[in-house]
């Protein structure tokens, strides 16, 4: 049986956020998003990353998940949420990966976003129900 503290040791993700040094027009700066898969025996299914105005929700807690972030959770396809999020005014950037992060493995992402934005960032681990 695992014990709760290698049980969370072994789920611990590890991100790092490195700005490019790229400055786009209107304050937008490139930033690297990097996730290193620290789990034992975890795949994780392909990040979508959001870069958005303090505030901006994506989901209600008590309310129903829309069926774009229900696809994420249940299936990892961040594909249909990155799309509807495109038309939100309070979303600056969306990135989806291509690739599942397998463990031991990083996997590297750049999104654009302001100095004031907040990062979101969604995947599904994909051997459990439970997380």
């Amino acid at each position: 049986m695992i014990n709760k503290s290698t049980l969370i040791s072994g789920c611990v993700l590890s991100l790092g956020l490195f700005f490019s040094g790229t400055i786009w027009a209107g304050g937008m700066h490139t930033y690297e998003i990097s996730l290193t898969n620290l789990t034992p025996g975890q795949v994780i299914t392909p990040l979508m990353l959001v870069s958005h105005k303090p505030g901006t929700l994506f989901f209600s807690v008590g309310e129903a998940a829309s069926n774009e972030l229900a696809r994420l959770a249940e299936a990892g396809n961040g594909h249909p949420l990155a799309d509807s999020l495109q038309a939100n005014p309070g979303v600056n950037a969306v990135a989806v990966g291509s690739e599942v992060t397998l463990p031991g493995h990083t996997t590297t992402l750049s999104i654009r976003a302001k100095s004031t934005d907040h990062l979101s960032i969604g995947a599904m681990l994909a051997n459990t129900n439970a997380a």
